[in-house]
């Protein structure tokens, strides 16, 4: 989707998209996939798209994406006109550095707010239209998560209404799906699927990968699984890839939003194998990490603050540091504004995942799989995000509610264990013996130029383990220390050492970008760069 809205006139060249015309004379363009769309309203429209809509007779054009925009949409003010499109390559020059991307990439591995990496291209928010009329624009909101629990209903009758509520989501997302796929872990969310696809009679074939299979990792149970649920499965094809190839097969599909798809190419193999697949992204309650401060909220949904992280206080420029600092900070300050109105902070937390997170983190990666197989996400159904919303905190916490119903729903795919998450980080790793090392750095996504020299790797692994992380993150311990055991650095100050080593990879991400979009990035950015 793509074309110039004249404000002037309130009408609109499409440059990228076929109109569909109703007898009243409205004319719209939906792209993606909904339950149904008899009514083109953004608020009644289920499932993932972005929708345009000119209205001749009131002079209206408004744009709008799905409550997550999950297929994004970007525009830019150029004076009396708006420019809008799917894509950043979409928009012609000049295309300023934004800063405050620069930043978000370097803290976090991920942007938030509405920025890109354009300055002065805006990312429209999830549940949001950009509206045109009477010759002006503005940004409406149609949906947001409010969190507004029901009185305490007792915990069976909620079982029973979310247990209906999973069912009736895959039943909708699948109805059209002969060759219907479904990315198993061997976690809730994902085993919750496919319990649903066996009640609803759905063909699925199970697909995982990893690139040695040890037993009771999310290869052995996925493929356990399928076997005691009489579904096919089928292993998909993978060999871990270096950075440089990463970030130059999988960042485009979504702008360099986040962080690469390392698994790329399992997620290419799928071409040949299904036409749509099934994915567990879901919203039933963050994390239940003990929090105590605003700062926590944020920490825990992975949006960090630049000036506390050590190793960008060691590697940047002072001048340069205090530039993307500021601007880290002026990003905060909005996602504290955008939340002032949310007393508790484990609500503000799961309210952050849902309009940070997941549009800005999660659903994004989707979009380089959806290349090779259209994605369907029944857990970010309507009904069940508002459901969600309305259940007391207690309920959303760890997702409690979600997983003691899975449990009681479909409690033959419990006799199968959970995955052993240590031996699922391991499926990332190559099988060459002695490569220690090199393993490390691999997995941790570092780039081939490190490899051809094991002086250098050496000295980086020791000056990377000796950087201790300002917040220690309990629920990250097992990966530093198998980290630290492959790599063969035995240190009590090893905290920070991944953060260390993404920071890297972001950095090259940053640089791809610039020379991707022709980025100007400015003196100082353009010396960091370098």
């Amino acid at each position: 989707m793509e074309g110039v809205i004249d404000l002037e006139t309130s009408t609109c060249a499409l440059s990228q998209g076929n109109l569909h015309h109703l007898e009243d004379g409205t004319a719209f363009l939906l792209e993606g996939t909904v339950e149904s769309h008899n009514e083109l309203e953004p608020a009644v429209l289920n499932g993932s798209f972005r929708i345009f809509i000119q209205q001749p007779r009131s002079r209206r054009i408004y744009i709008a994406v799905d409550r997550l925009a999950s297929r994004p949409l970007l525009y830019r003010i150029e004076g009396a006109r708006i420019r809008f499109a799917s894509t950043l390559s979409a928009f012609p020059s000049p295309h300023p550095l934004n800063t405050a991307a620069f930043a978000a990439m370097l803290s976090s591995g991920f942007l938030y707010g509405d920025d890109t990496w354009i300055d002065g291209v805006r990312w429209l928010p999830g549940g949001t239209m950009l509206l045109v009329e009477d010759r002006s624009w503005r940004i409406e909101r149609y949906w947001d998560y409010k969190l507004l629990p029901d009185e305490e209903t007792d915990e069976p009758a909620l079982r029973s209404r979310l247990a209906e509520l999973l069912i009736t989501a895959v039943e909708r997302r699948t109805r059209r799906c002969p060759n219907l796929g479904l990315l198993l872990s061997g976690g809730y969310d994902s085993r919750a699927i496919l319990g649903c696809c066996m009640r609803l009679g759905r063909k699925v074939t199970c697909l995982s990968w990893s690139a040695v299979e040890r037993g009771g990792d999310d290869l052995s149970v996925a493929r356990e699984l399928s076997r005691r649920a009489g579904v096919s499965f089928r292993q998909l094809s993978y060999e871990p890839i270096e950075i440089r190839e990463a970030i130059t097969k999988t960042v485009a599909p979504f702008d360099g939003m986040r962080y690469p798809i390392q698994e790329a190419n399992a997620f290419v193999s799928l071409r040949n194998v299904v036409t749509h697949i099934l994915v567990g992204d879901e919203a039933f309650g963050w994390n239940a990490t003990p929090i105590s401060s605003e700062d926590e909220s944020l920490y825990t949904v992975g949006i960090r603050r630049l000036r506390r992280q050590a190793c960008w206080q060691k590697f940047l420029q002072p001048r340069l540091r205090d530039s993307l600092c500021a601007a880290s900070d002026a990003s905060l300050a909005r996602l504290y504004t955008k939340t002032a109105h949310i007393p508790d902070l484990h609500d503000k937390k799961d309210y952050l995942y849902v309009t940070e997170r997941l549009p800005r983190n999660v659903l994004p990666g989707r979009l380089f799989l959806d290349k090779y197989a259209e994605v369907l996400n029944p857990w970010l159904d309507n009904d069940i995000m508002d459901f969600v919303a309305r259940l007391p905190r207690r309920h959303r916490l760890g997702k409690a509610l979600f997983r003691a119903t899975v449990r009681q729903t479909f409690p033959e795919l419990f006799a199968v264990p959970m995955a052993n998450t240590r031996l699922s980080i391991e499926r990332f790793l190559p099988t060459t013996p002695g490569a220690r090392t090199e393993e490390l750095f691999l997995w941790s996504a570092m780039y081939s130029a490190l490899h051809s020299e094991p002086s250098l790797e050496a000295r980086l692994v020791r000056a990377v383990f000796s950087i201790q992380n300002e917040m220690g993150r309990p629920a990250a311990r097992a990966v530093y220390s198998f980290l630290a055991k492959i790599s063969g650095v035995a240190t009590a100050t090893r905290l920070g050492a991944l953060d260390c080593l993404d920071a890297i990879v972001r950095a090259e991400l940053v640089l791809f970008m610039v020379e991707n979009l022709s980025l100007n990035p400015g003196p100082d950015l353009s010396a960091f760069l370098s």
